[in-house]
């Protein structure tokens, strides 16, 4: 996924499934304004393999809140 920061600042791209449970945290760090990437290879925060199924991506960087969907096929 790629994603912009428009001012440095916090950024936090967190991974839920579909119970609101969180499957892992992609991003938690200070990070300066621009583009970057991210992507989830499939596994929670244990190293487990996710199931395929349902999955939401937040993003939140200062005042900015977004959601995404994800489907995760095998």
């Amino acid at each position: 996924m790629k994603y912009q920061v428009p001012a440095s600042g916090a950024v936090e791209v967190t991974v839920y499934n579909v119970r609101g449970e969180r499957v892992g945290t992609l991003v938690n760090e200070m990070q300066q304004a621009g583009y970057d990437t991210v992507e989830w290879n499939g596994r929670d925060a244990r190293n487990h393999t996710a199931p395929s199924g349902l999955y939401f991506c937040t993003m939140r960087a200062g005042d900015f809140s977004a959601v995404k969907k994800m489907m995760l096929m095998k």
